[in-house]
């Protein structure tokens, strides 16, 4: 594999295939704050079926993780 089509290794990559969890990679270009709206343009899915990930953190500093439909904004 030459480094043009090497994957980055996440960690959920090498979850998935430490689990033999079948998966296949669609790649995009980055564009800077494009978050849901570009993936969703790119993939050529609805930005409603995107999920996004909030992490945050309560008033007693306890992390929490917030999963939203990409269409939607936090407020």
């Amino acid at each position: 594999m030459s480094k043009k089509d090497k994957v980055p290794e996440t960690l959920a990559l090498r979850v998935l295939k430490k689990c033999d969890i079948p998966f296949e990679v669609f790649e995009y270009k980055y564009e800077p704050r494009g978050g849901t709206r570009v993936s969703s343009r790119e993939l050529g899915v609805d930005e409603h079926v995107c999920i996004k990930t909030i992490i945050l953190e309560t008033d007693a500093k306890e992390p929490f993780i917030v999963l939203m439909h990409g269409d939607l904004e936090w407020a």
